[in-house]
């Protein structure tokens, strides 16, 4: 009786124990069905290698005009990267699925970089509204010391002078000097959205490259240096330059951006110069500050780990000392 009642307990256990045989089983069918994607072969000299690289260039070139195939496949023939640079677990995703997975990232950082554009655009066009222009008419010191000047006159007066004549005539130049300044903080704040914009690429980019399983580490680093410069390129440098320049008059164009400047003048520099050059400044200090900041913490924690030696075990220690991944 004991053990009916033992027997009647193991009962709800039954259907889990048929589903683990089920899922074994599938395992075990994938594993018999899998074809080989990849497979590295060690050569015992540098020269047998080349000498193989050689047999296959005509079919790596080629691929279709060969009859070189393995499980229905053509057999392309490459250097193999180091062992240690290897994706071992990118080896189980087959082409067709890497295909998928680099067409959905590909389609998914086009999207990215054009929300980007947008809000750049956007930008450009928040700066070109402070825009307070230049004054082209010449006003005599007495007659903008005097009572009868405006402050369109005064403002338009302090803008042609140098910084050390501004400093002298702060007095007078105070409201033009306080504008100058929001004008400057503006910018700022807009440069720091534009520098929030390349942090925010410089995140989706690495999981975007992981997400399309390279097959090697150097092949990953490269993509992701590749689409960082050129989408840092075309955001900082390209698109604002060409944005802000009147290219209808410079190369007399019927449809292309009519932008404010046709040369690289002073108020080019004061304020589209200004912009790009406070993004590359902050681009610079809010991406390399990170990797600043894991050198320091990571030089503690191992010298406190290193001062600990005695009571930690080996797995401890390297933990403390390996870096972030």
């Amino acid at each position: 009786e004991g053990a009916r009642h033992r027997g009647e307990g193991l009962k709800p256990y039954d259907k889990l124990i048929k589903e683990m045989k089920t899922t074994i089983k599938s395992h075990k069918e994938d594993e018999i069905n899998k074809i080989p994607q990849v497979a590295y072969v060690s050569f015992g000299s540098t020269r047998a290698k080349e000498r193989c690289l050689q047999d296959h260039y005509f079919s790596n070139t080629f691929p279709a005009c060969t009859d070189r195939e393995f499980y229905s496949q053509k057999i392309i023939v490459r250097d193999a990267p180091e062992p240690s640079n290897v994706h071992y677990k990118s080896l189980d995703f087959t082409h067709r699925e890497r295909f998928f997975r680099r067409t959905w990232s590909f389609v998914f950082w086009g999207f990215l970089m054009l929300t980007c554009l947008a809000v750049v655009l956007t930008l450009v066009d928040f700066n070109a509204s402070l825009y307070t222009g230049a004054c082209d008419t010449q006003y005599e010191d007495n007659y903008i010391k005097s009572a009868n000047a405006s402050q369109a006159e005064i403002d338009c007066w302090c803008y042609d002078l140098t910084y050390q004549r501004l400093v002298e005539e702060t007095s007078i130049c105070e409201r033009y000097l306080k504008e100058r300044s929001e004008i400057s903080g503006l910018l700022l704040a807009s440069a720091t959205i534009g520098c929030t914009i390349t942090i925010i690429m410089s995140i989706v980019a690495p999981c975007l490259a992981r997400f399309e399983q390279h097959s090697s580490k150097s092949r990953t680093e490269v993509v992701v240096l590749d689409r960082l410069f050129i989408g840092y390129f075309i955001i900082t440098g390209v698109l604002i330059t060409m944005v802000n320049l009147n290219l209808r008059h410079i190369l007399n164009l019927p449809y292309w951006f009519d932008g404010r400047y046709q040369e690289f003048d002073s108020e080019w520099y004061s304020s589209i110069g200004f912009t790009i050059t406070a993004n590359m400044f902050m681009q610079i200090l809010s991406i390399g500050c990170f990797p600043l900041l894991e050198m320091f913490f990571l030089s503690c924690r191992r010298r406190w780990a290193s001062n600990k030696a005695a009571t930690l075990t080996q797995a401890e220690l390297n933990v403390e000392f390996e870096g972030f991944s």
